[in-house]
């Protein structure tokens, strides 16, 4: 992020007590603490989910074979004029399900990818968020250019994964799978230097 310092050290004890309670207060609307157990798993190339990661018992009346609860979450704060920035992927097994007759190795695999979808979005926030430039004396300014920019990133990953579903028929399109998962590699790949 590009940030424009000025004027900070004159209102240096009220910046800092604005920018404390907007990281207490983004930390807290991002919380997972609806009900659930707040554990969730953190994506990373390394560990993939099972299928006994999805906790939920599935809806009587679900059509599709599973879902996969995946987002992105994200935090910063500015002090010591110093900016943090953390973004990452999540998966909330306590909201994802199968059903029983369903779970196989494809499915499975179409599901990891609904959870890379939300990585390679994660990387796009951290991206565009460090590429803004906005002005450290307006806290509110910082404050509106991420929630926006968070804002679009979150209808563009709710976008690319009702694509994937569409595109794949639910995973039970192989080759569209196939494709799927090469293009997703790829970007997820080119972004890989941002992370």
């Amino acid at each position: 992020m590009k940030l424009i310092h000025t004027d900070l050290v004159k209102m240096k004890p009220l910046f800092f007590k604005i920018i404390f309670f907007c990281f207490i207060f983004f930390a807290k609307n991002i919380s997972l603490s609806d009900g659930y157990t707040n554990i969730e798993i953190v994506w990373s190339e390394s560990s993939k989910i099972m299928w006994n990661d999805f906790k939920k018992e599935p809806p009587k009346s679900a059509e599709a074979d599973a879902q996969s609860w995946v987002g992105v979450n994200y935090s910063w704060k500015y002090e010591n004029l110093k900016f943090t920035l953390d973004v990452y992927a999540f998966f909330l097994p306590e909201k994802s399900w199968v059903k029983d007759e369903k779970r196989n190795d494809t499915l499975l695999v179409h599901e990891q990818f609904h959870f890379t979808i939300a990585e390679l979005y994660s990387r796009k926030l951290k991206k565009a968020i460090s590429e803004a430039e906005v002005d450290c004396k307006n806290i509110d300014n910082v404050s509106a250019i991420i929630k926006k920019l968070a804002d679009e990133n979150e209808k563009e990953l709710q976008d690319r994964q009702e694509d994937y579903d569409s595109d794949t028929e639910h995973g039970n399109d192989v080759e569209e799978q196939r494709n799927w998962q090469i293009i997703l590699l790829k970007e997820l790949q080119e972004l890989s230097m941002d992370k």
